[in-house]
């Protein structure tokens, strides 16, 4: 015979038995980081979206965020992808992009917070080679293109990646605060 608290404390446990593998999951990249919501729905049920709350406290602690990003058609949180990421700054725990890579990717984000969302290839290659020889933007955006922090046609948009890890908004007010003046330190 079990009485209701025994019950509460079960489902609790049961709960964080999930979470805990939920986090595992997480944690363990299998190709591309993190994992979809439907494979987290057929691990865990429909109550996944449950789980994912106790992951994200627990996250919290070890200095990590649960962030989701949505897919293209916003088709809602069964097709999102759900990972990890650190609450620092890339720089401080390392990112898997180089400094000419990092500077490519701001550059694009630059010009798509600029209203369009999108801007043409052509351009971007361009104001890439300006700064840059052909062959290293060309790589840079390969390279870009391979890991997701951008997506490529006729047109270059940002990708599922950069929508994870990168704070847009923030990047574009300290980006503007440095072309302002700002963010110039004053001469010795």
């Amino acid at each position: 015979m079990s009485s209701k608290p025994e019950a509460a404390v079960s489902g609790s446990e049961d709960l964080r038995d999930k979470a805990l593998r939920a986090f595992r999951m997480l944690l363990i990249s299998r190709g591309r980081p993190g994992v979809k919501g439907w494979e987290l729905k057929r691990h865990f049920g429909p109550g996944y979206l449950r789980v994912l709350e106790v992951v994200k406290v627990e996250a919290g602690k070890l200095g990590m965020e649960l962030r989701s990003v949505e897919d293209e058609e916003g088709r809602g949180p069964d097709f999102a992808r759900y990972l990890l990421v650190t609450s620092e700054p890339a720089a401080d725990v390392g990112s898997p992009l180089t400094m000419v890579e990092a500077a490519a990717l701001a550059l694009i984000i630059t010009f798509i917070y600029g209203g369009r969302g999108e801007v043409p290839l052509k351009e971007v290659q361009q104001a890439l080679y300006t700064k840059l020889n052909k062959w290293r933007a060309e790589q840079a955006l390969y390279r870009l293109l391979r890991l997701g922090y951008i997506e490529v046609d006729d047109v270059v948009r940002l990708g599922w990646r950069t929508r994870a890890e990168v704070d847009v908004d923030k990047l574009a007010r300290a980006l503007i605060s440095i072309r302002s003046g700002e963010g110039e330190r004053p001469s010795p």
